[in-house]
């Protein structure tokens, strides 16, 4: 690529080989049906949900899952408008996440991802670098953010506690079943015989208690353990601070979970009243309440 520094994300030694595939008893059930009323082989749909366009494209309108249940709690119009196309700030911040996984999930993937030797996405060599690369399935980041990312990879690395969990897992195992009478689908991090881990990236681990109230990650745990039919008590948050590397392990507590499942329930009560049997029109939702 001509003008430009392109380097190969390098591996941290000793991160495991990702293991596809999982099955359990839940999953054994023959048919599942979509929002727009096709019919899947559970089967054959969970093949197809290992592929990012199909999982996010295809069943990201067709099913429901912990990001668009707290779309629909916000407003009927937020999960309309989470089908737009993103902002850069918010599409930076998702790729480094995104790259943190597949460093600590999926070396092999991280290793092919490209890096141009600049600072900012601003820059010329960058955009060039961004434009070659479209339509192709690796992505482009800055030296510093792989810098970033390594430098969280290397401290869960260095984690036993941490690094023990993921032992002898399935890694981005797809889930899908229905729930209150509405398909869902879930990907989870690491899958083992009877729990979950969710890897989470933060600003300030300090306050990683009042980030996961405020993205309700109670929410993504009871889709996840209902999905994959593991207890709560199995299902662990392992976060990562990007600012200084610390890790951290979260549970969820019996309170916050039954608070997920009500609202859970309540969010596909409101789906079903503004996107499927259209009682009212989105713009109509409205907040009441006394002050």
């Amino acid at each position: 690529m001509t003008g430009l520094t392109i380097l190969k994300v390098q591996n941290c030694i000793g991160w495991s080989k990702s293991i596809n595939g999982h099955k359990n008893k839940k999953m054994q059930e023959e048919k599942i049906s979509l929002l727009d009323k096709s019919s899947w082989d559970k089967s054959e749909i969970l093949d197809r949900m290992t592929h990012d366009d199909f999982y996010y494209g295809y069943l990201g309108k067709n099913c429901l899952s912990s990001s668009s249940i707290k779309k629909i709690l916000h407003s009927p119009l937020a999960y309309q408008q989470s089908f737009e196309p993103i902002d850069e700030k918010s599409r930076t911040n998702l790729d480094v996440g995104w790259l943190f996984h597949l460093a600590i999930l999926e070396p092999e993937l991280y290793a092919n991802q490209i890096v141009v030797d600049v600072k900012s996405r601003d820059t010329v060599k960058f955009k060039n670098a961004y434009e070659k690369n479209m339509g192709k399935s690796t992505r482009v980041f800055t030296k510093s953010e792989v810098e970033l990312v390594q430098g969280m990879g290397m401290s869960f690395h260095n984690n036993s506690k941490a690094k023990s969990l993921l032992k002898g897992t399935k890694k981005e195992v797809p889930g899908i079943d229905v729930l209150f009478g509405i398909p869902f689908r879930a990907k989870a991090d690491a899958l083992g015989p009877d729990y979950i881990v969710d890897l989470k990236t933060t600003s300030n681990i300090d306050r990683f208690y009042w980030e996961a109230k405020t993205w309700r990650y109670d929410i993504q745990c009871f889709i996840y353990c209902e999905i994959f039919g593991i207890s709560k008590d199995n299902f662990t948050f392992i976060a990562i601070d990007k600012r200084d590397n610390r890790v951290g392990m979260y549970k969820v507590s019996d309170k916050s979970y039954e608070n997920a499942k009500y609202d859970c329930k309540d969010a596909v009560k409101r789906f079903k009243k503004y996107f499927i049997e259209k009682e009212e029109e989105i713009y109509d939702f409205t907040l009441e309440g006394f002050i």
